[in-house]
């Protein structure tokens, strides 16, 4: 009778056990499904992101005269970028101005100054250039 109680118990301890192994892998799944998601969510808001500067550059660089600068000014999420001043600047060759457009995503611009009257913007994303446009060359 010892011998079946004690079979009975190793019974329960081990379907116990299983039981346990099986709520591991079923909340790991869980864990990693919502990791998941909330990538999938982010990458998509950078898209997003990345979209719209792209599309306000370009259409900043295809109404911008170099002659009149006087009101030339990018928008990008409440930071404002004076193309003017970039200009004026005597600074040429490397980087004249880095801004931050989105903190949460690691979205900057970069303004480069390669002549004295031309300017190229890159979109860094997570620090890679994912977009380039020439703004002004004389």
């Amino acid at each position: 009778m010892t011998k079946n109680k004690g079979n009975t118990l190793i019974e329960i301890l081990l379907s116990m056990s299983i039981l346990m192994i099986i709520g591991s892998l079923i909340t790991t799944m869980v864990v990693f499904a919502i990791k998941d998601m909330h990538s999938l969510k982010t990458m998509h808001r950078r898209l997003e992101i990345v979209d719209t500067v792209s599309k306000e550059l370009t259409m900043n660089a295809n109404s911008s005269d170099v002659n009149n600068l006087n009101n030339t000014i990018i928008k990008l999420n409440s930071k404002t970028i004076n193309l003017e001043r970039l200009l004026s600047s005597d600074i040429v060759g490397f980087l004249i101005d880095n801004s931050q457009v989105d903190e949460e995503y690691d979205i900057q611009l970069e303004f480069f100054k390669k002549e004295v009257n031309e300017i190229y913007v890159s979109i860094i994303d997570n620090h890679k250039e994912i977009f380039k446009i020439q703004l002004f060359k004389e």
